[in-house]
């Protein structure tokens, strides 16, 4: 199993219930920050001392708040953590189910797992670490299997419609 994972998550509750997963997976070394910033800095220091983290499991959107930070999101953590340390694993943990940009994370950043946050999500974030430690593969939500085929239509938004009212109205 892995043994050294760090999770990046802003929501003291949520990191509460990954831990317990984790421990209940007998992972040893157990990590938690609540800024991207600082989650990097840690893979940084990890990797100079020659003692690497082997997960990381990142929420995608991170509340701002009076702390200046360079970067803003999860999906910003994974591509720089990417470019230091490519062959760590990394799992994304959050309630975003946009199929597009689910798809993006797993085709540019080559992410390892999708968990989304739910009812039933700490046993399925359980399995998504077995599955990736174990069989080394790719894990999506049950939830989520759809978004993986590519005959999935794009999604679009209130501001896309709203754009498009404008155009058509020249």
């Amino acid at each position: 199993m892995f043994k050294k994972v760090l999770i990046a998550e802003d929501l003291d509750s949520i990191s509460i219930a990954v831990i317990q997963a984790l421990e209940h997976l007998s992972i040893s070394k157990i990590y938690h920050v609540k800024y991207c910033d600082d989650a990097l800095l840690k893979i940084k220091k990890a990797l100079k001392e020659n003692e690497p983290y082997d997960l990381l499991i990142s929420d995608l959107s991170f509340k701002l708040d009076h702390r200046a930070t360079k970067l803003h999101s999860g999906e910003e953590l994974i591509a720089a953590v990417k470019k230091i340390q490519p062959e760590i694993k990394t799992i994304v943990f959050s309630i975003e189910n946009k199929s597009y940009r689910i798809q993006s994370l797993f085709n540019e950043l080559g992410l390892n797992g999708y968990v989304s946050k739910g009812r039933n999500s700490i046993p399925e974030l359980q399995e998504a670490i077995k599955t990736i430690y174990l069989k080394d593969s790719t894990f999506l939500s049950k939830e989520l299997q759809h978004v993986m085929n590519h005959k999935t239509v794009l999604e679009i938004e209130a501001y896309d419609i709203t754009l498009l009212k404008y155009l058509s109205k020249g």
